[in-house]
Order: structure tokens, then C-alpha cells, then sequence
């Protein structure tokens, strides 16, 4: 029996495919002799209940986080700087990362599509600064009194984008 609303679940394209169930929260493991190349749905082990499972076509990995991230339209070197605007980064990649941010300090002038800005943030284990230039590419709003800032990098330099991609590293 086919369910008309499954959740959906998105994962990487690979020959042993994990994920959790969204219904049930159980280990999911799908092995194939080739990574899927569309879309589909699979049962749970557990319940037995479907989920759609997408298929990410990003061109690079995206990591999930929780770290503390400074941005400013400004040129700053500081993350205190009283010019600084503070969020949480939730994901990162080669090309860009996401900010979350109260709501309520939310600016239609500032956090703005097409604002280039600068990004002061710590990955770990080291806690060097790394300092990049990044766009505004989206903003979403958020349950939560939260809003969603999705940044892509612009001229990052060789020496910055090896501490992301070192990062990323599994």
C-alpha cells in the first residue's frame, strides 16, 4: 500500500545508503551493486512505513553543526566587534554555510539577498579564526522567532578554503 504524504529523507547517492526512519526513528540500511541515480521510497525494517528518499544533488557535502559565527557587512577582524551581528552556523560546505539568528534581530536592510559580508567563525579542533567574505544567496524564515541566512563564499583564500576542506574530512 502506497502512502500519499511520506516524509522525506535526504541522503548522498551511494551503494550502502543509512538514514533514520522519520516515522519511527530506526536504523534504515539500503544496499545496492550501484548508487540510485533518482529518487525513491523505501519501506522501514521497523513499522514498515514509507519514506521518500531524495536524492541530495548539492555539488559538494554539507556537514551538520552548531557553531558560534559572526557576520557584519563591515570589513571586521573581530568577532566581538561592536560592529558584528552573532548567529549559529548550521551546516558548512566547500561553497558556502547557513546562519541561524533570533528573529527578532533580523534587519530587511542588512540581512539582505545580494549583500556581500564578511564571516568570522572557529571549526574544530583548532580555534584559529577563519575570516571569509560570503553573499547572501536566501533568507528564510523560521519556526521559533529564528531566520535562516544561506551564504556562499566569494573569494576565499587557498589557505581558508584548506581549514574548511580539513574540516569536512570524514
Amino acid at each position: 500500500m502506497e502512502q500519499d504524504e511520506a516524509k522525506i529523507v535526504t541522503v548522498y547517492s551511494a551503494i550502502i545508503i543509512t538514514f533514520a526512519c522519520p516515522y519511527c526513528g530506526a536504523p534504515v540500511e539500503i544496499r545496492s551493486e550501484v548508487p540510485p541515480k533518482d529518487d525513491f521510497r523505501s519501506p522501514c525494517p521497523h513499522c514498515g512505513r514509507d519514506s521518500l528518499v531524495k536524492l541530495n544533488r548539492r555539488a559538494a557535502y554539507r556537514k551538520s553543526v552548531s557553531l558560534p559565527i559572526s557576520y557584519s557587512l563591515s570589513d571586521i577582524s573581530d568577532p566581538f566587534d561592536k560592529l558584528a551581528k552573532r548567529g549559529t552556523m548550521l551546516d558548512i560546505s566547500k561553497g558556502g554555510l547557513r546562519i541561524e539568528a533570533p528573529l527578532s534581530r533580523f534587519c530587511d536592510a542588512y540581512e539582505k539577498t545580494g549583500h556581500s559580508m564578511t564571516l568570522l567563525f572557529s571549526l574544530p579542533p583548532r580555534e584559529q579564526v577563519i575570516r571569509v567574505r560570503a553573499k547572501v544567496v536566501g533568507i528564510f524564515p523560521c519556526p521559533g522567532g529564528k531566520f535562516h541566512m544561506a551564504m556562499q563564499f566569494v573569494d576565499i583564500a587557498e589557505h581558508q578554503r584548506k581549514a574548511i576542506n580539513f574540516f569536512l574530512m570524514p
